[in-house]
């Protein structure tokens, strides 16, 4: 057994002395005191796992200095020696919880070492509980720690995300008034241009001189649609922008479209290919303008990357409800495609799949981020698949509501 420290407590002095002389063979270091006075001085100064007293003391008897014991070092185990007539009384002790369990004298040495083998195990189980609960609980303060440590660091990390947020947002409206302000102080010269190479056209007879004229109207015309462009991009991005809903044809829509696209075809010599289920009603609620706009600005782009090949544009019915439809458009050519590197970006503003392309190509790439604004605006989301020299494939789902009268 390992050595432990025990205190003995009897008024007895030879008891005492036979107690001390069991406890000592067995290993146990001994601390023995004939007053309850002392006993309890001493429980306060040292540790114990093992308090045996006499029941029977003058001044105190033990059931109460054990349960003082038990206040002043709870771990303690608590044994008590009593005689037969006092074992009620032992026993009361230990229902009310003072006392680990009693001895009656004369002891038989076995059961003593029993005994004490017992309240030893049972004191450093004890302590090993108390030392786990002060770890757990100084282990539950320094986690309360970390966790308003970490709490003020997200606090403060969202804060600066705040910040960055509302920064970022008020240069975005700064931008976007700036486009806007300079789109529009741009707008009413280009007019003014264009009305007076009218008037030139109209009046000077020269071959050689009406080409430059003719040439000063299609520069004029295309930094008029470079404006507009400027000034959609603007109105989207500042969310000013509102869909008119109305009823409208699906099949007029299409084809302003294709009559517009149609002389760019021609061209540079490519195919169109269009095609629209017929099962698809052609009367809607919606904004004709927006969906003939966003197809028009992608047709456009396919056929400005496309040299050779096909331009195809394809409807199709996606879902259909009983007042409503969604539709899905696909339009796919077989140009220079975009590699995957650069698809991430390819919607954003004055962005084109190559730098290089600006100076083989028209346009500052506004086409594409007006066209993808527009089909969120409309409730949908552009996708997009192509590979190099293989061909791009745009595609949206819009839904419109189905009108009540016919065309």
């Amino acid at each position: 057994m390992d050595k432990t420290k025990v205190l003995l407590v009897d008024d007895d002095l030879p008891i005492l002395d036979t107690l001390k002389r069991v406890l000592a063979r067995e290993g146990i270091e001994v601390t023995a005191t004939s007053t309850p006075a002392e006993a309890l001085q001493l429980l306060g100064q040292e540790s114990f796992a093992v308090v045996m007293s006499d029941f029977r003391m003058p001044g105190m008897d033990g059931a109460t200095l054990l349960e003082k014991a038990q206040d002043i070092s709870p771990d303690t185990v608590r044994l008590i020696l009593t005689g037969h007539t006092d074992t009620e009384l032992a026993m009361e002790a230990i229902n009310r919880g003072h006392v680990y369990r009693f001895l009656i004298k004369p002891w038989d040495n076995e059961e003593l070492r029993i005994a004490l083998r017992q309240a030893i195990a049972s004191y450093a189980l004890a302590t090993e509980n108390s030392r786990l609960l002060r770890l757990t609980e100084q282990q539950n303060i320094e986690l309360k720690e970390w966790n308003q440590i970490l709490e003020n660091k997200v606090l403060e990390r969202t804060r600066e995300l705040l910040e960055a947020k509302e920064m970022a947002e008020i240069a975005n409206r700064v931008k976007t008034e700036f486009l806007a302000n300079v789109g529009h102080e741009l707008r009413t010269p280009m007019n003014v241009i264009m009305v007076l190479t009218d008037l030139l056209l109209d009046q000077v007879k020269e071959p050689s001189a009406n080409q430059f004229i003719q040439r000063i109207k299609d520069s004029s015309r295309d930094l008029l649609l470079l404006i507009d462009d400027i000034l959609e991009v603007a109105q989207l991005e500042a969310q000013d922008r509102i869909l008119e809903m109305a009823d409208f044809s699906l099949r007029e829509c299409l084809d302003i479209v294709r009559y517009q696209i149609l002389p760019q075809i021609e061209a540079k010599g490519l195919e169109l290919i269009w095609e629209t289920q017929p099962e698809i009603p052609n009367n809607l609620v919606g904004s004709q303008r927006a969906l003939s706009r966003l197809l028009a600005k992608l047709l456009d782009n396919a056929v400005k990357f496309t040299e050779a090949g096909q331009i195809i544009l394809r409807v199709s019915l996606a879902d259909k409800e009983e007042d409503a439809v969604r539709l899905h458009f696909a339009i796919s050519d077989t140009g220079t495609g975009i590699p995957r590197e650069q698809q991430g970006t390819i919607f954003e503003a004055f962005v084109q799949a190559d730098g290089s392309t600006t100076r083989l190509h028209e346009g500052v790439g506004l086409g594409l981020t007006i066209a993808s604004k527009l089909v969120q605006l409309m409730g949908g989301d552009m996708e997009l698949r192509s590979e190099p020299e293989e061909g791009t494939h745009l595609s949206f789902e819009v839904r419109f509501k189905r009108s009540g009268y016919d065309r």
